[in-house]
């Protein structure tokens, strides 16, 4: 599976604490009969200690969903609402927006030719191996590993991520059918697709979430919320670098992608930028696709959360219901601390 598909879904709920950290403790003290009986009680007592801690860290991030959807509901995801969180958990909580980055696994090679992307790739790295290395090796959530070869560590650290969903309007047609390949394992389909997506992108047609399944016909629904039309950044929480590269394609004809990055930035610290504030700051017609980018909502959200002293680390992903309501979903969760992170934290 790929490293959009593979996620497994999170549940949530008491029910589902109390399982978890039910298996937690029976997994930790079978494994503690096989040692001699006085460290295997020490090592039993650590366990349930760490089990508990487990426990509580994960309640805490299920606390959290609600806030998620109830901040999305409005169709915008601020920094304001964001610092509110975390102020409500008293420093327990560490959450940042982990989806409003660049995605190594899903970039057009000529997008990062083109665009101040290209300064963040190893001296001698090609673009055209690194579409190869894709189609041969598959999606990786493990991007140091999948892509040291072609970007800095800093670089894929600070700028990149795994966790987004793939988009139409913006990613490389290979990549992109090798997804559409997974869902529907119809290979045919899947080139008929990659073809249709490549005339779409060379036109910078930028088609609108309904648009997507019109276009694309119903195999289209096989590939939701994974794979769709909706704007990649938000630019209520994304870094200026980011939205500078984002906006610097050549097709765009934005003439300073800098300044309207900072205008941007600068923006979204002090209030909560919806479509009609950023059109108005961005200068873009409702039709340029420099849309296809600039969004107000966060897809993934990273949440570190504390327990005694220990760090648990929990990966959220957001999508709609059938009724259009924001559904927050747990989909990593596991021990680990914002310094040990693969991904850093933009402060």
């Amino acid at each position: 599976m790929s490293a959009l598909t593979d996620i497994r879904e999170g549940e949530r709920g008491s029910a589902a604490l109390g399982a978890l950290a039910l298996l937690i403790l029976v997994a930790a003290f079978a494994a503690a009969a096989y040692l001699p009986l006085a460290s295997g009680v020490r090592a039993a007592a650590r366990a349930e200690g760490k089990a508990q801690a487990r426990a509580k860290a994960l309640e805490a991030v299920l606390a959290a969903l609600p806030v998620f959807e109830e901040g999305a509901a409005d169709g915008v995801d601020s920094r304001a609402e964001l610092e509110a969180l975390e102020a409500s958990f008293a420093g327990a909580l560490l959450v940042d927006d982990v989806s409003s980055r660049f995605n190594p696994n899903l970039l057009r090679k000529n997008f990062i030719e083109k665009t101040t992307l290209a300064r963040f790739l190893k001296p001698g790295a090609s673009v055209d191996a690194l579409q190869q290395a894709r189609v041969e090796s598959g999606l990786s959530v493990d991007i140091a590993t999948a892509y040291g070869d072609f970007f800095e560590a800093e670089s894929l650290a600070v700028w990149f991520t795994p966790y987004t969903y793939a988009s139409v309007n913006t990613d490389d047609e290979f990549a992109l059918e090798r997804l559409w390949f997974e869902a529907t394992g119809d290979s045919s389909g899947a080139a008929a697709f990659r073809e249709a997506n490549r005339r779409q992108l060379e036109a910078l047609t930028m088609l609108s979430p309904a648009e997507f399944a019109a276009w694309y016909g119903v195999e289209a629904e096989a590939l939701a919320p994974f794979v769709g039309a909706e704007p990649v950044l938000n630019v209520n929480l994304a870094e200026m670098e980011v939205l500078e590269a984002a906006l610097a394609y050549p097709g765009y004809g934005i003439e300073s992608p800098h300044a309207t990055a900072q205008s941007l930035t600068a923006a979204a610290r002090s209030r909560a930028l919806d479509r009609a504030a950023l059109a108005a700051l961005a200068g873009l017609d409702g039709e340029h696709p420099a849309w296809a980018w600039l969004g107000t909502r966060t897809w993934f959200w990273r949440i570190f959360a504390k327990s005694g002293d220990a760090w648990f680390r929990a990966i959220v992903r957001m999508e709609d219901r059938e009724d259009g309501t924001p559904e927050a979903i747990v989909v990593e969760f596991r021990e680990g601390g914002p310094e040990d992170d693969p991904l850093k934290r933009h402060d």
